[in-house]
């Protein structure tokens, strides 16, 4: 129960009073919404880690390949690596949530560290201030929210091995 919290409940209340006058045209505008982030990024918001570690911010790059060698120790391969590469945020927060229910805290917790909280706040930040929908915006911060309030509650990663 934060202020984004409550922020997307007024939004979800406004989307509802929308569909409920125009269902066609708050779903084109979600769809739209959607696509500018997650498809075509013409909000210059990528859902891959690499655009947003790698100098040249392309995808596929080196970031990609430590996080598939991370799933890799862990037992998981993406299976649709070819149309979503591994180190895109869906697949990132669906790896913790499976350390998690494994008991691998600590893992989650390197995992967070080495990956995705270097990047998603920034990620999350420029998708709130460039999203056409309220909806999409307060998703992207609520995303962060939780995931920094997961990370705080996950005990210290381990050093690297000297």
């Amino acid at each position: 129960d934060g202020p984004e919290a409550q922020a997307m409940d007024q939004a979800l209340a406004q989307l509802r009073s929308d569909a409920a006058a125009d269902p066609q045209a708050t779903a084109d505008q979600l769809a739209v919404d959607f696509a500018d982030i997650y498809l075509t990024h013409a909000l210059r918001a990528s859902p891959y880690e690499s655009v947003w570690r790698d100098e040249d911010h392309l995808v596929m790059q080196g970031p990609t390949f430590e996080v598939r060698q991370f799933y890799r120790e862990h037992g998981v391969v993406v299976t649709d690596r070819h149309t979503m590469p591994d180190d895109h945020l869906a697949h990132q927060l669906e790896f913790i949530a499976r350390l998690l229910d494994q008991g691998q805290a600590a893992a989650a917790a390197k995992f967070m560290d080495a990956h995705l909280m270097l990047w998603l706040p920034d990620f999350a930040t420029r998708v709130a201030a460039r999203a056409a929908t309220p909806v999409y915006a307060l998703l992207a911060l609520l995303t962060l929210r939780a995931c920094q309030n997961l990370r705080a509650q996950l005990p210290a990663a381990p050093a690297a091995a000297a």
